[in-house]
Protein backbone atom coordinates (compact mmCIF):
# COMPACT_ATOMS: atom_id res chain seq x y z
CA UNK A 1 0.00 0.00 0.00
CA UNK A 2 1.78 3.25 -1.10
CA UNK A 3 -0.62 6.13 0.82
CA UNK A 4 -3.89 5.13 2.45
CA UNK A 5 -6.84 7.43 1.25
CA UNK A 6 -9.51 9.25 2.92
CA UNK A 7 -11.90 6.55 2.93
CA UNK A 8 -9.76 4.34 4.08
CA UNK A 9 -8.73 5.82 6.94
CA UNK A 10 -12.69 6.58 7.65
CA UNK A 11 -13.04 2.92 7.96
CA UNK A 12 -10.29 2.80 9.91
CA UNK A 13 -11.38 5.41 12.81
CA UNK A 14 -14.76 3.17 12.48
CA UNK A 15 -13.27 0.10 12.95
CA UNK A 16 -11.19 1.04 15.83
CA UNK A 17 -14.22 2.94 17.26
CA UNK A 18 -16.45 -0.06 17.37
CA UNK A 19 -13.51 -2.12 19.09
CA UNK A 20 -12.55 -4.25 15.50
CA UNK A 21 -16.03 -5.17 14.99
CA UNK A 22 -16.44 -5.62 11.30
CA UNK A 23 -19.91 -5.36 11.41
CA UNK A 24 -20.71 -2.72 13.75
CA UNK A 25 -18.19 -0.48 11.96
CA UNK A 26 -20.28 -0.82 8.62
CA UNK A 27 -23.39 -0.14 9.95
CA UNK A 28 -21.82 3.15 11.42
CA UNK A 29 -20.07 3.99 8.73
CA UNK A 30 -23.20 3.67 6.05
CA UNK A 31 -26.12 4.12 8.59
CA UNK A 32 -27.23 1.16 6.66
CA UNK A 33 -29.26 -2.02 8.03
CA UNK A 34 -29.14 -3.49 4.38
CA UNK A 35 -27.12 -6.65 4.84
CA UNK A 36 -25.57 -6.41 0.82
CA UNK A 37 -24.41 -2.86 1.68
CA UNK A 38 -22.63 -3.96 5.07
CA UNK A 39 -21.26 -6.84 3.45
CA UNK A 40 -19.78 -4.69 0.52
CA UNK A 41 -18.21 -2.26 3.05
CA UNK A 42 -16.54 -5.15 5.30
CA UNK A 43 -15.50 -6.83 2.51
CA UNK A 44 -13.59 -3.60 1.45
CA UNK A 45 -12.54 -2.95 5.26
CA UNK A 46 -11.13 -6.47 4.77
CA UNK A 47 -9.23 -5.31 2.20
CA UNK A 48 -7.94 -2.26 4.15
CA UNK A 49 -6.55 -4.53 6.72
CA UNK A 50 -4.68 -7.04 4.75
CA UNK A 51 -2.86 -4.00 2.89
CA UNK A 52 -1.48 -2.68 6.57
CA UNK A 53 -0.62 -6.25 7.36
CA UNK A 54 1.62 -6.38 4.16
CA UNK A 55 3.01 -3.33 5.35
CA UNK A 56 3.63 -4.79 9.04
CA UNK A 57 5.67 -8.25 7.32
CA UNK A 58 7.59 -5.79 5.50
CA UNK A 59 8.42 -3.94 7.83
CA UNK A 60 7.31 -0.39 6.13
CA UNK A 61 4.53 0.40 8.02
CA UNK A 62 5.93 3.55 9.06
CA UNK A 63 5.25 4.62 5.20
CA UNK A 64 1.54 4.62 6.02
CA UNK A 65 1.59 7.70 8.01
CA UNK A 66 3.65 9.86 4.95
CA UNK A 67 0.95 12.29 4.05
CA UNK A 68 -1.86 11.30 5.74
CA UNK A 69 -3.39 14.32 7.81
CA UNK A 70 -2.87 14.12 11.72
CA UNK A 71 -5.92 13.76 12.31
CA UNK A 72 -6.10 10.42 11.30
CA UNK A 73 -2.87 9.41 12.63
CA UNK A 74 -4.11 7.87 15.84
CA UNK A 75 -6.51 5.63 13.91
CA UNK A 76 -3.83 4.20 11.93
CA UNK A 77 -1.60 3.48 14.82
CA UNK A 78 -4.65 1.53 16.38
CA UNK A 79 -4.71 -0.44 13.37
CA UNK A 80 -1.21 -1.32 13.08
CA UNK A 81 -1.03 -2.02 17.04
CA UNK A 82 -4.07 -4.44 16.48
CA UNK A 83 -2.90 -5.89 13.16
CA UNK A 84 0.86 -6.59 15.01
CA UNK A 85 -0.53 -8.26 18.06
CA UNK A 86 -2.44 -10.56 15.58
Amino acid sequence: MRSLGFPVMRCMQALAEHHWEPEAAARALTGSEDPEVIKRVERKMSRFLQSIRRSIAEGTEQRLFNNLPAAYHAALSAAIDHLAKR
